[in-house]
């Protein structure tokens, strides 16, 4: 799934007609400022290569090895806005800012004409932001094919070498033959998101911005992917333990919009600070005051308030923790109990009801041969597997 678009903010129809009588419309925000402030942090990159002397179909560096400064001059796409890798309080060896919070870093990628090895952009099931930092020289720009995870058999994937007992997965198929659904990144600022479980193959000369990120979702996939490479990995352990963790902020705004670095890579952030005004711009004395057109407290209609509820419920159902297979832990003759460990921890003050959900099948069907649905509450709990269900 890609990141979840931000709703626009709900309106009523006297909001409407209130802008219709005003005869205002609000400027869209000029990105020249931007587009220059990306051309810089390129030209710092390619100059960072060419002093390196680096050459190859395809390298990456970080953007804090290259230019240190580049914090000052780059804004986050607001797509990373609510990415959850900075929400990660934990000490990473050479990837933790002033303030001890995880980020992966932005990576500034270097292509030098001839086409990549299909891959994920990626690693550990994250989604990813292509953006272009430089003008096309030939004007040619870069170019990408991406395919899907459905896509991945017709690919033709072979074994590949071995790195301590895991293969690479290389793939047969050229993507470039015939090719007539790629997609051209040409300008400066322009941008290619590849969702979880994509791979990509990229075309071209020209520095892109790589950027890697969770959010609700993609979080189930990235736990399992970065649980797994764990196992092999050592160094992924804490930050598996990390996405994984009760305490997670998983909440996601609705209206994201860019980031500075340094705002990006904060967490917590710090609230907006209001001057005399309420959240919304209106005078904060009035603020609570219902309005004459049945406007809350804050200034929120009825639909603002039930469409961020929406939001919140749809966040909380992506996040909600994977449960692995459960064990048997006695067979009857009509009858079995089993067991499975949950994470899931309510939140404090909540008081909502939850349950799980229960498929069996009969011997290798595919079909299901039945199902239950249980609340929590009438689940056993039991030491040794967590819960257990007769």
């Amino acid at each position: 799934l890609p990141p979840l678009a931000p709703e626009p903010p709900v309106k009523d129809e006297d909001e409407d007609e209130e802008e219709a009588e005003g005869g205002e419309v609000a400027e869209l925000p000029t990105k020249t400022q931007a587009v220059l402030d990306l051309a810089e942090v390129g030209a710092c990159v390619r100059a960072y290569l060419m002093e390196t002397g680096t050459a190859s179909t395809i390298d990456s560096v970080a953007l804090s090895v290259a230019c240190p400064s580049w914090a000052h001059k780059l804004r986050v796409p607001q797509w990373l806005t609510n990415d959850y890798l900075p929400r990660l309080v934990e000490v990473y060896d050479n990837n933790v800012n002033a303030t001890g919070v995880f980020v992966e870093p932005a990576v500034a990628l270097h292509l030098t004409g001839s086409a990549t090895e299909l891959a994920p952009v990626c690693p550990h099931a994250m989604h990813s932001l292509l953006v272009r930092l430089d003008e096309s020289a030939d004007g040619n720009g870069v170019d990408a094919m991406v395919f899907s995870g459905e896509q991945t058999p017709a690919l033709k994937p072979k074994w590949g070498q071995s790195t301590k007992g895991v293969h690479e997965v290389l793939f047969g198929h050229d993507a470039w033959a015939g090719a007539a659904n790629d997609v051209s990144l040409d300008e400066i600022g322009v941008g290619l998101f590849v969702p979880s479980g994509s791979l990509v193959t990229l075309k071209g000369s020209g520095l892109l911005m790589r950027y890697c990120f969770v959010d609700a979702s993609n979080l189930n996939a990235a736990r399992a992917a970065v649980n797994l490479a764990s196992h092999v990995d050592t160094s992924l352990r804490r930050l598996s333990t990390a996405l994984s963790a009760p305490t997670l902020d998983t909440g996601m705004t609705r209206d994201p919009t860019a980031l500075a670095w340094s705002q990006y890579a904060t967490w917590p952030r710090p609230e907006p600070e209001v001057d005399g005004a309420g959240a919304n711009g209106t005078d904060s004395s009035a603020s609570s005051v219902r309005g004459k057109r049945g406007k809350g407290r804050g200034g929120r209609s009825q639909k603002d308030w039930q469409a961020e509820t929406k939001w919140k419920w749809k966040i909380n159902s992506l996040t909600l923790p994977t449960i692995k297979m459960p064990t048997i832990e006695a067979v009857g003759r009509r009858n079995a109990t089993i067991g499975w460990l949950s994470m899931f921890q309510a939140k404090p003050g909540d008081s909502t009801e939850y349950g799980y959900n229960i498929t069996w099948h009969h011997g290798h069907e595919a079909e299901v041969y039945g199902y239950l649905t249980i609340p929590h509450d009438k689940v056993t709990a039991n030491e040794l597997s967590g819960t257990s269900l007769d």
